[in-house]
Formats: C-alpha cells, structure tokens, sequence
C-alpha cells in the first residue's frame, strides 16, 4: 500500500511526489553507504573504502544539482541528513569495527562517533544557517577513513582477502586458520608371519593365524 500525505489544499500526494533529480543521488549516497558497511563486514575492505568514496561523490553531486536547479525542499534536506547519516556514520563506524581488534573502549569511541553525526545533523537541519559553516562537515568522514585505510593506519587484525574477488567469498575466519589439523589414521596392516621365499602354496589364514593345508 502506497503511502500518502493529505496537503492544505486537501488533496493527497505520494512519496514519489516529494522527490527530486538530486533526491536521487542521495539515495545513491545512502545504498553506497549500506554496501560498504555489508563489504566490511565480509572483509572486503578495499571495495568498502570505495563505496565511501562513492558515498562522497554522491552527496556532493547531490548539493551542486540542487544549487543548479534552484530547487531545494525541505523533503531534500532531510533525506540529505538521513542519508549522510548512513554513508558518513554508520558505514565508517562498521568499518573500523571490523578493521581493527575490538576492545570495550574502541566500541565506546565508535558508539559515539555515530552519535555526535546523529546530533550535528539533527542541529543543521533545524538550524538556519547562513553564511559560515560551523564545525567539520560529516562528508569528511567518507574522505578520512579511507586515507587511513591507504596508510596503513591502523594496521588489520586479519589478512584481507584479494580485491574485486566477489562478494560470495567467504570471509576470513581466524579459528579456521589456527585450527590444528590432524593427519589421517589408516588401519594398521597385518603381518605377513611367512617368509616369502617359505610360503606354503595352500595358505589358509583363519581367525588371525596362518596355517599350512598341505601335509610335510
């Protein structure tokens, strides 16, 4: 069922009524966003610091087509948010929970990484602000994680499968790779008790032992 919002003038609009060229590109900033936290969360770190990237691409594509446009909308500044929220908090925050060894005090600091962008954010959107932007916009994220990530700060806590290999790889696991193997028993075989060179022509070996059915 396709939900719809009653206007002043009593008519009844759709969710696709409220969206613009540039809502697009935010949408796309927001599924870069979800992506990249899925590729983390499998190993595929290289790709996800991509998505980030692309995450930033998306959302400045998103402001400069509004700006070209002329058309802003308040519908378009909170999706903005919410979408900044998943491709610049949510994305990175997974990300380096899943680079890096986690300790209690390093998911404490990601907790609340995600919650100074959820404040900053909710501030800019009730907020008028003209002129002077206030503080390091959140965008910055998209940019700083994956810098880290090309310098080797901070080093992983496993080995990184190869790039571009798929999706359906599946991830590493550090208790299958230390895992002691054992080698495969075989059944002992049984001893031969003649010699060959003695061997009666008709051997019968019954119950463990070996008798000789020709009489000496």
């Amino acid at each position: 069922m396709q939900k719809v919002e009653q206007t002043e003038g009593g008519g009844q609009r759709g969710i696709g009524s409220f969206l613009s060229i540039q809502d697009l590109c935010t949408l796309l900033n927001a599924a870069s966003g979800v992506l990249a936290a899925f590729c983390a969360i499998r190993g595929r770190f290289s790709l996800a610091v991509l998505l980030m990237l692309s995450s930033v691409v998306w959302d400045y594509l998103d402001g400069k087509i509004g700006r070209w446009l002329g058309t802003p909308h308040s519908f378009g500044k909170e999706l903005d948010s919410l979408a900044d929220v998943v491709g610049f908090g949510m994305a990175p925050a997974v990300f380096a929970y899943t680079y890096t060894t986690p300790h209690g005090w390093r998911t404490i600091v990601l907790v609340l990484f995600v919650l100074c962008g959820l404040l900053r954010l909710a501030r800019f959107n009730v907020v008028n602000l003209t002129g002077e932007y206030i503080g390091m916009p959140i965008t910055w994220n998209g940019l700083l994680v994956p810098l880290s990530y090309y310098s080797g700060l901070p080093r992983p806590r496993s080995p990184e499968p190869k790039p571009f290999k798929g999706l359906t790889q599946k991830p590493y696991c550090a208790a299958r790779e230390h895992a002691v193997t054992y080698p495969k028993t075989q059944p002992p075989r049984r001893p031969n008790l003649m010699p060959p060179t003695n061997r009666c022509p008709g051997v019968i070996e019954t119950s463990g032992t070996t008798r000789c059915s020709r009489r000496l």
